[in-house]
């Protein structure tokens, strides 16, 4: 039986659910990363986050939208 290795799993959250659970979000990332999956926020385009806002979160990355590029 092969397992696979959640460190080779990035799970992918949308930047517009950032604050509608803004207070569980941080500890749900975390126990996300605690089991060894990798958490990247997705479509980040600033409209109602910033870049310092993420800085608390346990992200592995941010994948810019394509209307900042």
């Amino acid at each position: 039986v092969s397992r696979l290795d959640p460190r080779m799993v990035l799970l992918e959250v949308r930047e517009e659910w950032l604050p509608q659970f803004a207070e569980r979000f941080p500890v749900l990332l975390q126990q996300i990363r605690d089991s060894g999956f990798g958490v990247v926020l997705d479509h980040f385009d600033a409209a109602k986050t910033s870049l310092l806002d993420l800085h608390h979160l346990p992200l592995r990355g941010v994948k810019i939208a394509s209307s900042l590029l």
